[in-house]
């Protein structure tokens, strides 16, 4: 109930001008690491899809990857409305990303991945954005984030997890 309630007088304060809050700029220096991040994690969700051996658990994935990208391009876009220019990464490659070779190495790695960025975008959540669409939008992030670390956890569940670690 606190947590609600700390949002509430969140927006109150920063509706009504009260409090600090970030400038535009700094709304773009933030979200651009967090924007590159996301793309990262984009292009895991593509390498897990394309090799994983369980077509039901491909297919889910898809559908997560589908929704992430479109977070993405909205992150995207609220950098351009603070009249930034969003990272846009022509700098990946995505043969670069390999999560490991069996199902279980590629599904726990794909969770360290979303573990990390749920926690960059939740504590990102926690600061005072000039535009409050920011605000929403982090929070936008954060709740489908908490979607695919759920389902990755059920498939990871009850298992050992591999002492081989790749890159990502």
């Amino acid at each position: 109930m606190a947590n609600t309630a700390d949002k509430l007088t969140k927006l109150i304060f920063n509706r009504a001008g009260f409090g600090r809050y970030m400038s535009r700029e700094e709304t773009v220096e933030h979200l651009n690491p967090l924007i590159e991040q996301h793309m990262r994690l984009n292009l895991a969700y593509r390498d897990v899809t394309q090799r994983i051996t369980r077509p039901s658990v491909a297919e889910r994935l898809r559908g997560f990857r589908k929704v992430a990208e479109m977070d993405t391009g909205k992150l995207m876009e609220q950098v351009f409305s603070c009249g930034g220019t969003a990272y846009n990464g022509t700098a990946l490659e995505p043969d670069d990303v390999h999560l490991g070779d069996t199902d279980d190495e590629m599904l726990f790695n794909l969770h360290d991945q979303e573990q990390a960025l749920h926690d960059a975008f939740k504590e990102e959540a926690e600061n005072n954005h000039h535009q409050v669409r920011s605000d929403a939008m982090l929070n936008l992030v954060v709740t489908n984030s908490e979607a695919r670390l759920h389902f990755l956890e059920q498939q990871t569940r009850g298992k050992q997890r591999p002492s081989s670690r790749t890159n990502a």
